[in-house]
């Protein structure tokens, strides 16, 4: 009888190993993709979002090709959107330089599911052209994703392409 008895927990103990061995594993892959594979927001389409109002941004991965050197440094501000008519424009409010002033005003639409916005002027005293377009994707109403790109054109042909992605976030608002 003792025998049986030993038996039986030897192979109660077997049966239970193979289940607490595969939660281990479960609960370690589970660990190294939270900790190592960073969630995406999957975009909407940006005409079933009110994106209008005011949006902190930040900006990284500055990239530039072309002659110039700089690749520009990371901004923090803010920035309104508005819609109308389907219409989209964008003012960068603060955290930009825009010389000249026009270069933080943006017209667009939405395209694709996405806000396209764009402007251009002549920027220096040598008539070197720029364009910017930002393309702003969704997940919600309080957040947002996006890319920019601005290319500047010298009279003489050469030209610099800038690249660099975009966060947006809703400010929370703290009443008075």
């Amino acid at each position: 009888m003792r025998f049986l008895a030993l038996s039986l927990a030897a192979c109660t103990s077997l049966a239970v190993l193979p289940s607490f061995a595969q939660n281990t594993m479960q609960n370690t892959m589970q660990d190294t993709i939270e900790n190592t594979i960073p969630s995406v927001p999957i975009p909407v389409d940006a005409a079933t979002v009110d994106f209008s109002g005011i949006w902190n941004y930040t900006t990284d991965n500055h990239t530039v090709s072309g002659v110039c050197r700089s690749a520009g440094a990371p901004m923090v501000g803010t920035l309104s959107l508005t819609l109308e008519d389907g219409a989209v424009a964008m003012e960068m409010l603060s955290g930009a330089v825009c010389d000249p002033a026009s270069m933080c005003s943006y017209t667009g639409e939405i395209n694709g599911g996405n806000v396209v916005v764009t402007n251009t002027d002549i920027v220096d005293d040598e008539n070197g052209a720029v364009t910017n377009t930002t393309t702003l994707f969704f997940s919600s109403g309080e957040n947002g994703r996006g890319n920019a790109v601005s290319r500047y054109v010298h009279p003489e042909g050469y030209e610099c392409l800038w690249n660099y992605n975009v966060t947006l976030t809703r400010p929370k608002f703290v009443p008075d």
